[in-house]
């Protein structure tokens, strides 16, 4: 018996393993920094949205982005774990819920989101997992560190966040997913390695998720923030000016002051 011959190309789209999707969108983070670079410098600072940890929950992403999309805001920041496992259909839910901001959005890659084919989902519609950029006077960093999920490709990159702190001649932000202090994710000299690049550098502002609630703290003169897990209506509202870091947490459309940290 003669079996007939077909074509996988168009299952291979229907399976979450596939590093194939539906979106046909790529480097939104690319396109995201080009539209606020296009931004006129603002003398009264800017604010910026930062949410996190949303995985397979897209009725709360929607939520979060529904309150997000009436705050004055010049952009948002999602930290990490936008998906669960890593499928191409996670990744498509999350951009079809993220399209409906009017600002841009920036995105960080998180453990989850680097399972399966998730690597090269991200690298695809995303760009580079390490991106840094100018605006308003601060230097933003996007910064994977996932250390374990990214072993066999080396593991963070140190080196590359070493360089561009080092050069930078303007206070910084760092965004990232996984928090700083992370006994299970790095080694004892990788922590140390991290705190010597942070110290006396020009470091002002930390922000990540991975742990589902909200922490603030001030470490070594820098602020670092822990992003509340989407779940509830959770998300966090950060304002800068040159002198001056404001962090509000937020549930559905009610926001609390957390800290505001001043600078010479």
């Amino acid at each position: 018996m003669v079996l007939p011959l077909v074509s996988c190309g168009p299952l291979q789209r229907s399976s979450p393993f596939s590093e194939l999707n539906v979106s046909t969108a790529n480097d939104l983070n690319g396109q995201a920094i080009a539209e606020l670079s296009k931004m006129p410098n603002a003398s009264s600072g800017f604010t910026f949205i930062a949410i996190a940890d949303s995985h397979q929950n897209y009725d709360s992403l929607r939520r979060v982005i529904s309150v997000a999309s009436k705050q004055e805001a010049d952009f948002l920041v999602h930290l990490g774990d936008f998906t669960n496992q890593g499928y191409n259909i996670e990744y498509d839910q999350y951009l079809q819920r993220m399209k409906e901001l009017p600002y841009p959005f920036l995105t960080v890659i998180g453990n989850h989101d680097a399972l399966v084919k998730g690597k090269s989902l991200f690298r695809r519609l995303f760009g580079e997992f390490n991106k840094t950029f100018e605006f308003q006077g601060y230097r933003i960093i996007l910064f994977n560190n996932n250390n374990l999920d990214f072993y066999a490709e080396g593991g963070t990159d140190w080196e590359w966040l070493e360089k561009v702190v080092d050069e930078s001649t303007q206070p910084i932000i760092l965004l990232y997913h996984i928090n700083p202090d992370n006994k299970d994710y790095f080694t004892p000299d990788e922590l140390r390695n991290f705190e010597r690049i942070l110290t006396g550098s020009k470091v002002r502002l930390m922000l990540h998720g991975h742990n589902h609630v909200f922490q603030t703290e001030v470490k070594n003169g820098i602020l670092r923030h822990q992003v509340h897990r989407t779940q509830g209506t959770h998300w966090s509202r950060i304002h800068l000016t040159p002198s001056e870091i404001s962090i509000e947490t937020c549930s559905n459309q009610v926001c609390t002051h957390a800290t505001t940290q001043t600078y010479p």
